[in-house]
């Protein structure tokens, strides 16, 4: 089942009983599905890649709660550690697995980091390489967190937040202006 959020507005008809009418816009990599009513459009299928560090099991929890966050703003949610990784080490060629995160990338509509953490390696590679696609970057991190110029030079919005739950309306924001 795929979540919906208000996506915009326009004014269909002054008969608040008119039942919605649907149509789909094919782009590539995603269909994007819109509802009608008299004055609301609802927007469904957009892909968020979330990034996360590679560490096993012992972040599972935290990358599924951020996850669901992101399903209940409304997107798509991806995270290659648990897709693709199966929370693992899944590859031993770092080529095929930079390779595949290109991949998804590019079937994604915009990417989310969280910067707290300060992130490196893959992680920095995955916004590198969205910024290159052309895609939507989120940038997420505590309140607090002090930011380096960089990433503000490849950000489309940045959320701050004090407990991570806090994230949901902002990204809800984010998925309206796409």
């Amino acid at each position: 089942m795929v979540n919906t959020v208000p996506c915009g507005g326009i004014n269909s008809g002054s008969n608040p009983d008119r039942h919605p009418r649907k149509f789909s816009l094919i782009k590539p990599y995603s269909e994007v599905t819109f509802w009608f009513w008299p004055s609301i459009i609802f927007c469904m299928g957009k892909r968020l890649f979330v990034t996360a560090k590679f560490k096993g099991l012992e972040n599972k929890v935290e990358i599924e709660n951020l996850c669901q966050l992101v399903k209940e703003s409304g997107f798509e949610d991806f995270c290659f550690v648990r897709d693709v990784k199966g929370y693992e080490k899944a590859f031993d060629d770092p080529k095929e697995m930079m390779r595949r995160a290109k991949e998804e990338i590019e079937k994604s509509d915009a990417l989310l980091v969280d910067i707290t953490d300060k992130p490196a390696g893959g992680r920095a590679l995955e916004v590198g390489m969205a910024f290159g696609l052309g895609k939507k970057i989120l940038i997420i991190k505590k309140k607090g967190t002090e930011m380096k110029n960089t990433w503000e030079g490849v950000a489309d919005m940045v959320i701050e937040y004090e407990q991570i739950e806090d994230i949901v309306t902002k990204l809800k924001t984010f998925l309206l202006l796409m």
